[in-house]
């Protein structure tokens, strides 16, 4: 009996040895596998997925797990009108995010329909049937800051984006939301240049989802009139108390060594390995320069970030979209879109309070090559005069080149009073000249005194015409 108990207590002490022998075995090719996806971005030893299969996969991830904070898509006038009141949003987010959080959903069944352009007989007709519009009982009015295509709107507003072939593409300046003859949401879509595009959701949607009166005049809503030297520019009528704000660039704030978090998320949205990147700073310390083989990365205190591909084919969407284009062929115009989307998001700097806004595409056919634009809000103001503050250039499937602004913008407890807009309009139209189509009146971040970062907010007309600066 005994020599039985000494067989077991033998094979259980080599059972013993056996099993740390195994775990550290097996510790050592996983911490291989680790190392060699840290360095090389993916594993060699695993076996490929079949390319359909991959792009179920991936596409399925893609729709389901991310989440967006930035739909690039801010308007710069939101307002609603029932019967005889007329009120729209104020410049805060506050009032912003309850009118996204009851129509986007809406929105998403619009863009998914159908749409119709509607051909003028003359410039009166266009002018006379727009002028309907803005007599009619009801409607939601979303105004934004220049031309938007229409196929980017789903990319925009939708989480996981699955591409759809669109019968056609037209711009939308200004969208009318508005009841048919059922009282089922509709739209009609108007360009700078008043075109005129009616717009039928998927599926039936009561207007009533978007009803005024749900809006509360006293709780930031203002009563709002159209401009008489504009056929299409609504002005707020009230009075406004607005926040001073303050903005720094996000180096100034939190640095720009590769220890910072802010920079060690950018080298990763830019697949530039922060194990092999090799950093120098500028004769004067004010900027750093983070270079890899494939690409680099510009950081200066002035708040611009700027990438740059070091090889032909820079960064493929793929690694942002989560799936792959179509065998030979090029990514949709709407998935380049949705990646830019992804990549903005992902460009996240801790309270920055900066949401980015599509002012302008860039098509050369000649070489495939799409360069978008953006210009930056803050609780619906422009943080800038300046033509834009970000863009992006896509060459093929590939990104391979950004700059943009890494900033920082704070509200402040200091507050001015902005006035009427319909009068701030006449005192700056002093020639009472008529308004321009590509012409925009709204808030704008001013500096007060030699301080640039301190800044108030005033009524200011601006060109939506993109400037490209070389």
């Amino acid at each position: 009996m005994s020599s039985v108990k000494e067989k077991v207590f033998r094979i259980l002490s080599k059972i013993e040895i056996l099993i740390p022998a195994v775990l550290f075995v097996l510790m050592l090719v996983t911490c291989g596998m680790y190392l060699d996806i840290k360095m090389n971005g993916r594993s060699s030893t695993l076996p490929s997925i079949p390319e359909k299969e991959k792009r179920l996969i991936l596409r399925s991830n893609a729709s389901e797990s991310e989440s967006y904070v930035d739909d690039l898509l801010e308007p710069v006038f939101v307002g609603v009108k029932h019967d005889d009141k007329k009120i729209a949003a104020i410049p805060d987010d506050e009032s912003r995010k309850i009118v996204e959080q009851s129509i986007y959903s809406s929105l998403v069944d619009l863009f998914s329909g159908t749409s119709k352009r509607i051909d003028f007989e003359s410039e009166e007709a266009n002018v006379e049937y727009i002028e309907s519009l803005k007599n009619s009982d009801k409607y939601m009015l979303i105004g934004f800051f220049c031309d938007i295509p229409s196929a980017a709107f789903l990319p925009c507003i939708v989480n996981g984006y699955d591409h759809t072939v669109h019968d056609s593409v037209f711009n939308i300046r200004n969208l009318f939301l508005i009841p048919d003859v059922d009282d089922n949401l509709s739209a009609v879509a108007i360009s700078s240049d008043y075109d005129v595009n009616v717009i039928s959701p998927k599926n039936n949607i009561p207007f009533n989802k978007i009803n005024a009166e749900t809006y509360d005049i006293s709780d930031g809503w203002s009563y709002f009139e159209f401009s008489d030297k504009s056929l299409l520019q609504p002005e707020l009528t009230n009075s406004l108390f607005i926040s001073n704000y303050q903005i720094k660039p996000a180096a100034v704030v939190y640095g720009k060594e590769p220890e910072c978090q802010w920079v060690d998320n950018c080298l990763e949205v830019f697949s530039i390995n922060s194990n092999l990147v090799k950093s120098f700073t500028s004769g004067d310390r004010h900027s750093v320069n983070y270079v890899e083989q494939d690409g680099e990365i510009i950081i200066d205190d002035m708040g611009f970030v700027e990438y740059k591909a070091l090889d032909d084919d820079g960064i493929n969407l793929e690694e942002y979209l989560g799936y792959a284009a179509e065998e030979g062929s090029n990514y949709a115009f709407s998935d380049k879109v949705f990646a830019l989307k992804k990549i903005i998001n992902s460009l996240n700097i801790h309270n920055d309070n900066v949401s980015y806004s599509l002012v302008g595409f860039e098509h050369n056919d000649d070489n495939n090559t799409l360069l978008a634009y953006f210009k930056y809000f803050s609780d619906g103001i422009l943080l800038s005069q300046d033509s834009y503050d970000a863009v992006f250039e896509i060459h093929g499937n590939n990104l391979v080149y950004a700059k943009y602004k890494a900033i920082i913008c704070y509200e402040i407890s200091e507050k001015t009073v902005l006035i009427p807009q319909k009068y701030s309009s006449v005192l700056i139209d002093k020639d009472n000249e008529q308004f321009s189509p590509f012409d925009v009146y709204c808030p704008i971040m001013f500096s007060e005194d030699d301080d640039l970062s301190v800044k108030t907010v005033k009524w200011a007309k601006v060109s939506s015409a993109l400037e490209v600066i070389d």
